[in-house]
């Protein structure tokens, strides 16, 4: 699993810019399990949406387990440079979805059922949303079942190598 440091600084005070009481020792760092890379916004889905999705895609790949801590609202918005009010509807759209939850004075957390909740709802959402797009594009190229079958293979066995070359 890839380690990520999510490193937040506090903003400089104007002192501090000319040079006066220069503060260097406030200095935060939240060690948080991920590969994080920046979040590429699209303008088609809402970023809070985009954000939860980034949760979801990382609590099905394993890399946030039921009972860890996420990061804070203020931490994720300087990381993801979203309004931190963005982030905190992200968390409560994961709250309503079972997925996270608060314990007051302490943070958020993963709840135990997330990796199933999310799996389910990931699902649901494919099903809906982009199930019927992909068979009508079978039916007009005329794509028969058993050629996706067959590119499904081939996807799987692609998939498993580069997961062994990355193993080596």
């Amino acid at each position: 699993m890839d380690s990520c440091i999510f490193q937040v600084k506090r903003k400089r005070s104007i002192n501090e810019s000319i040079g006066i009481i220069p503060d260097t020792s406030r200095e935060v760092q939240i060690i948080y399990e991920s590969t994080t890379k920046p979040m590429d916004f699209k303008d088609s889905k809402a970023i809070y949406v985009q954000i939860a999705d980034y949760f979801y895609e990382e609590i099905i790949n394993g890399k946030l387990h039921p009972g860890e801590r996420i990061p804070s609202v203020r931490d994720l918005a300087m990381e993801t440079e979203v309004n931190p009010n963005t982030v905190m509807r992200t968390y409560q759209y994961l709250q309503e979805q079972n997925i996270i939850f608060n314990k007051r004075g302490m943070g958020y957390y993963l709840a135990e059922e997330a990796p199933y909740l999310a799996i389910k709802i990931k699902k649901e959402e494919f099903i809906k949303n982009s199930l019927p797009d992909f068979f009508k594009n079978m039916k007009l190229l005329n794509i028969s079942v058993k050629e996706i079958e067959s590119l499904f293979s081939e996807y799987i066995k692609t998939k498993q190598k580069q997961e062994i070359n990355k193993e080596q």
